[in-house]
């Protein structure tokens, strides 16, 4: 799948297409209104003090001096950068090779009934920075003497997000919006975090010597390693992924569409499965209409077109989930010519 690159353009459909189910209860992932946001916060954090932070940023490289010298004129003393409270006076320069997520400490609040109508302001301007996001940082104790000591504040507090696009309608867990990345099984943002994206169950030693997650030194640089070789992996199925090597989030998006059976519509990780000649068929009878099939448009025909070439070199047999390392060398040729 990731040779022919069928895998990335199926990879942007269920971005622009797939809808995300709650990993907890299976439900359809539903906008939410800032109302219904308030009354949960006033009910999961009553009594207690709370900082309303709004997202600029997500696992993003880049320096991002700018939204320092937009927020400072504005009243902000600080961003949140990758978890520290940074000054926006003299701001310091951070790591443009590194993923960043920057927000913005909109305010912070009791949540009381009394502050009930402060909590709507305040929490309206959050969502508006935060493009319909809010970071809700709780347990804040230290928090305060950290920043007047100037000491780190990286491990201080608890985040959670709450969206006006994308939350859960049964237990209300909120979702960050689709990324080609989390569909990918070489990205943290998209792996199975026990298998790191192999598909096979890992021992602990195993899994961090696999683990190629940017890792940072004594001064918060990256460091990069070779591609290591590690001996004893054995072809058992990881037991948290069962060998689709995506995470619960990126597995739980689904197709839907009037020609599928698959109630619910379908995973990305169950097309994979499909041989070649299946996944043909089941393209062929699809059926979208209106703007999602407009969006569509490009890409289909781009999947089709592998597909096909892939079934004439008589290789319709193989499921796109299928290891390189797998294949035999005449399949491994032939899957060249179609890439």
């Amino acid at each position: 799948g990731t040779v022919t690159e069928v895998w990335h353009f199926l990879r942007l459909l269920y971005v622009k297409l797939g809808v995300q189910h709650c990993i907890h209860d299976g439900a359809a992932v539903q906008p939410r209104t800032p109302e219904s946001i308030a009354a949960q916060l006033l009910r999961n954090y009553r009594g207690r003090h709370v900082g309303l932070l709004a997202p600029l940023v997500v696992a993003r490289k880049g320096v991002y001096t700018e939204l320092a010298d937009w927020a400072r004129p504005r009243g902000y003393t600080h961003l949140r950068v990758d978890g520290e409270y940074l000054p926006t006076t003299r701001f310091p320069r951070i790591d443009r090779f590194k993923e960043h997520t920057i927000e913005l400490p909109v305010a912070s609040l009791d949540l009381t009934p009394a502050n009930e109508r402060e909590l709507a302001r305040l929490l309206a301007t959050a969502l508006e920075h935060g493009k319909g996001v809010v970071h809700v940082h709780s347990d804040l104790g230290g928090l305060s003497e950290a920043l007047k000591a100037g000491t780190p504040t990286a491990g201080i507090g608890r985040i959670e997000a709450f969206s006006t696009r994308r939350a859960c309608p049964v237990c209300a867990t909120s979702y960050a919006e689709l990324d080609p990345r989390l569909f990918s099984y070489n990205s943290k943002h998209g792996w199975c975090p026990d298998c790191v994206g192999t598909g096979v169950r890992l021992t602990k030693e195993q899994r961090r010597a696999l683990d190629d997650s940017p890792q940072d030194d004594d001064k918060g640089r990256e460091r990069t390693f070779a591609e290591p070789e590690v001996e004893g992996l054995v072809d058992e199925a990881c037991p948290s992924c069962g060998g689709t090597r995506l995470n619960p989030v990126a597995r739980a998006v689904r197709l839907e569409s009037e020609g599928t059976d698959a109630a619910g519509g379908i995973a990305i990780t169950e097309l994979a499965r499909l041989s070649v000649a299946a996944l043909r068929q089941w393209f062929a009878e699809l059926k979208l209409e209106g703007r999602d099939a407009t969006i569509a448009r490009d890409l289909i025909p781009e999947i089709l077109s592998r597909l096909d070439f892939l079934e004439a070199v008589g290789l319709g047999y193989l499921t796109l989930d299928r290891g390189a390392p797998t294949l035999s060398g005449g399949e491994a040729q032939r899957i060249r010519l179609a890439a």
